[in-house]
């Protein structure tokens, strides 16, 4: 009976509906499928990874924002305390330009008043200087005396026949300069006593030309300079360049007019400066005609 009743029992128990599991798992692989597909997932990771980088570059944006200023803010205060310290050696600058540009002021208002006293000394030595020369190239007897020697030059060179020793108040040799020849004869200094005998010097001494000999006034230190410094071999604005009763003059290359120059002097000022006076002069001289003045055409009635 046992047996009887088991058996009844397995047949009355329900069998599983085989179509129906197999629908409820395709449902469930269908619902799966679309929850973690691949494009879900990579939505997923970008989002996660968006959210980390995002806090990341914050901390890291924050780390260094934090460091900066720890290292800018001393950084700060040096370049202030340079700036400050620029702007006062600008101030000190600028104090010591000033300075600057009252001593030159001040030492060209000095200059010029040294050069004018100079000026005005060598004038006066030069003045002294009126009846003295300076001979060179003048060979000299070893029995004769300087004088002697200058008496002979004036007679026979310069043709003047009056001439007597006394009319030389002092006659005596200079050193040789450094650059003569060893033959050369040493400079021959002489101070007449008779004035008029100057005037006739300066008339005939260009008879020694092409003799080797030459005559000429004793100049003082500075006019020597500045005779030498408007010598036309030396100087492109000068065309000749003499000395005359105690003054330097020289004409200008290319313009007809004599240019009297003082030491200390800009050559090519003191030549704008004469240009200017005799552009002056040619026009106060030239004939003045009335504005208004009507010209004869004809004879009058």
């Amino acid at each position: 009976m046992s047996a009887s009743h088991t058996k009844t029992n397995s047949k009355n128990q329900k069998k599983p509906d085989l179509k129906k599991l197999k629908r409820l798992h395709e449902s469930t692989s269908s619902e799966s499928d679309t929850s973690f597909s691949a494009e879900g997932m990579e939505q997923m990771i970008s989002s996660l990874m968006d959210q980390k980088f995002g806090r990341f570059r914050q901390e890291l944006n924050d780390d260094l924002k934090k460091m900066v200023e720890e290292h800018i803010a001393p950084l700060q205060g040096t370049v202030d305390e340079m700036q400050q310290q620029h702007d006062e050696l600008k101030s000190s600058h600028d104090e010591l330009l000033d300075r600057v540009t009252e001593l030159e002021a001040d030492n060209k208002i000095l200059r010029n008043s040294v050069h004018d006293s100079q000026r005005m000394s060598n004038d006066t030595e030069q003045y002294s200087r009126k009846y003295s020369y300076r001979v060179t190239g003048m060979k000299q007897e070893a029995s004769e005396s300087p004088a002697s020697a200058v008496v002979k030059l004036l007679k026979e060179k310069l043709h003047l026949p009056s001439i007597v020793p006394p009319d030389i108040a002092i006659a005596h040799p200079l050193p040789r300069p450094r650059h003569a020849a060893e033959d050369e004869p040493p400079p021959i200094y002489f101070r007449v006593a008779n004035p008029h005998l100057r005037e006739s010097i300066l008339k005939n001494r260009k008879q020694l030309k092409g003799t080797g000999i030459a005559i000429r006034d004793d100049l003082t230190r500075l006019n020597a300079q500045l005779l030498n410094r408007v010598n036309p071999n030396k100087c492109d604005m000068v065309e000749s360049s003499w000395f005359h009763n105690g003054k330097i003059l020289f004409k200008p290359r290319g313009h007809n007019i004599t240019v009297h120059i003082r030491p200390y002097e800009d050559i090519a000022k003191v030549i704008a400066s004469a240009m200017a006076a005799a552009a002056a002069r040619a026009a106060r001289a030239a004939p003045r005609q009335a504005p208004n003045a009507t010209p004869p055409t004809g004879r009058a009635s």
